[in-house]
């Protein structure tokens, strides 16, 4: 019991010692942070129509996507947020159930 008692008194203790954190704006007013990502690859079952191409299934393979984030302070509450992403992907089709994937066209996109 008194080891408890010592233990949130010590707690205690530290908890006065805290200030609360601050963002530091005014020193730095322009902020960049760079991210990359992977995207996972997931197929979609096609149901079969009159179109001149038959497809069984339609697939987006993985990837990687990245960027950049660039912010500018206004004022200690305000800030400008600039964010670009960019994800180079494949798309695969599957022309009948149990055939391999190929390769049907890319799409890269700048966010």
């Amino acid at each position: 019991m008194r080891v408890r008692v010592m233990w949130l008194l010590a707690g205690f203790v530290c908890l006065l010692g805290v200030r609360p954190a601050q963002a530091q704006w005014w020193k730095n007013k322009w902020e960049v942070a760079s991210f990359v990502g992977y995207e996972t690859n997931g197929s979609y079952p096609l149901t079969p129509t009159l179109s001149t191409v038959d497809v069984n299934s339609f697939r987006l393979d993985g990837t990687t996507s990245f960027g950049t984030f660039i912010d500018y302070s206004l004022t200690r509450n305000a800030r400008l947020e600039f964010m670009w992403n960019r994800n180079m992907s494949q798309y695969s089709v599957q022309p009948l159930p149990g055939d391999p994937f190929t390769k049907a066209f890319n799409s890269d996109m700048d966010q």
